[in-house]
């Protein structure tokens, strides 16, 4: 049993007895409210801490602009506390740094997240600022070109990892129509030819309190928060009059047959990538995928690691993941290697998933795995902040703010059938995607190199 593995399960066994059943999962929040305007707040009550934790979801993701526009909903994000009718971009950063906060954001396919923390006392000073980025921005024409800058040179840096350029290659061909089959920072063709103009109308469209999830989690008092509201929503109270502007959903992939490419490359090494289309957060898969996750290539202990990495060295860095997703997800294997272990990679990887699908997993492997992810998980909510954010991003893909609380459940249900049952369903041949990337010319690294 590897390290890492042992220690999450060393800390598991020290914090199972301070916690009972529901405080193995975030416990729910305390109230939850749609305002007539449509802005919707969850409010989750922590007395004892003095920090604050602010996360704010808006359905503007990359999934909701077009692809001719490709770049235009993170260029909008990153530009909201850039200067507002107000104050400028540095007068921004001088008012966070004084109350000893920052306000950040990131835009993925599916949202766009903003938060914040601050200490209980400067919260109020903070929610004016935040509120301040977030509903008066005004895109000031240098910053707009500042920003699409420092885009552009992210996404050249971005073109320097194999990863990145395996991944895009994988989505672009597994996604085809469908808008996750673009990078959310968009194409540098794209985010060139953006104005300030498109950015204020995607602003405009989506940046509505009907696409907003506020969450709040410290101690703070109900009334006091609305009132904070509605100083910055006059319209907190007044049913909403305009429809949201939210994209219908998009159709799911259809796949026939394999989809294989193989492309030299200007990196030092080999790598493989093999993607499955798979049912998205809101399905009642969702557990079973993130354990046949773990399972495959979920760190030390996973099947991939031992079998690919330990027993054969065939790979310098090896993973699996299953994004959570509003519509149709991916399930991803990728390995970093020599070119000329590609192939033997491969097969032993379609050996992994046929043995999922035709022998049950055993009761200890099963019962480890769901120790591992639940002691993942219990880690990974330990501050207000990490709270705040679950309990947006679940009620954002529309699973519910209460799943949080309900994930564990879910995984302790998963049984040996559920997992055979899936991989049969999902890892075929008619929905198989793979990329190999092999070096031009030269010898290879030896190594993770992404000269």
């Amino acid at each position: 049993m590897s390290k890492p593995f042992l220690i999450v399960i060393f800390l598991l066994f020290l914090l199972l007895p301070l916690a009972n059943a529901s405080a193995l999962a975030a416990a729910p929040p305390s109230d939850k409210i749609v305002f007539p305007n449509g802005l919707t707040l969850i409010l989750h009550n922590d007395h004892d801490s003095d920090i604050i934790a602010v996360n704010l979801f808006i359905k503007a993701g990359s999934a909701e602009e077009e692809d001719a526009q490709a770049g235009l909903a993170n260029l909008t994000a990153s530009l909201l506390y850039r200067g507002t009718a107000t104050r400028s971009a540095k007068a921004i950063a001088i008012a966070t740094e004084s109350i000893g906060t920052s306000i950040g954001g990131t835009c993925e396919q599916d949202y766009v997240s903003i938060s914040a923390v601050v200490f209980k006392r400067y919260f109020s000073a903070m929610m004016e600022i935040f509120f301040d980025g977030l509903l008066h921005p005004a895109f000031p024409t240098e910053e707009v070109e500042k920003t699409r800058q420092n885009t552009l040179a992210g996404l050249k840096t971005r073109n320097d990892n194999i990863f990145n350029v395996s991944l895009d290659m994988l989505n672009e061909k597994m996604y085809g129509d469908h808008p996750y089959h673009k990078p959310s920072a968009g194409y540098p063709r794209t985010v060139s030819a953006l104005s300030r103009q498109q950015i204020m109308a995607f602003y405009h469209k989506y940046y509505r309190p009907e696409n907003m999830i506020l969450v709040i989690v410290g101690d703070v008092g109900r009334g006091e928060l609305i009132n904070m509201l509605e100083e910055s929503f006059p319209d907190l109270k007044e049913p909403t009059r305009v429809e949201p502007g939210v994209s219908p959903a998009p159709a799911t992939p259809e796949r026939f047959q394999t989809q294989d490419i193989t492309q030299e490359t200007k990196f030092g090494q080999g790598y493989l990538m093999v993607g499955y289309l798979v049912p998205e957060v809101s399905s009642q898969e969702y557990p079973v995928l993130k354990i046949i996750s773990s399972l495959l290539g979920g760190g030390m202990n996973s099947r991939i690691f031992i079998d690919l990495r330990e027993k054969e060295g065939l790979a310098y860095e090896l993973d699996s993941f299953y994004p959570s997703r509003a519509y149709t997800s991916e399930f991803v294997i990728y390995l970093g290697l020599k070119s000329d272990n590609i192939a033997k990679a491969y097969k032993l990887i379609r050996k992994e998933i046929d043995d999922l699908k035709n022998i049950p997993v055993s009761a200890d492997e099963l019962k480890n795995i769901k120790t591992y992810l639940s002691g993942q998980f219990l880690l990974s909510r330990q501050t207000n902040q990490s709270v705040a954010f679950y309990l947006g991003f679940y009620e954002m893909l529309q699973k519910g703010y209460e799943y949080d609380a309900a994930y564990l459940d879910d995984l302790q249900g998963v049984t040996a059938e559920d997992i055979m049952r899936v991989t049969k369903a999902y890892f075929n041949d008619n929905n198989l995607s793979v990329v190999r990337l092999i070096p031009k010319a030269g010898p290879e690294s030896g190594g993770n190199t992404n000269e």
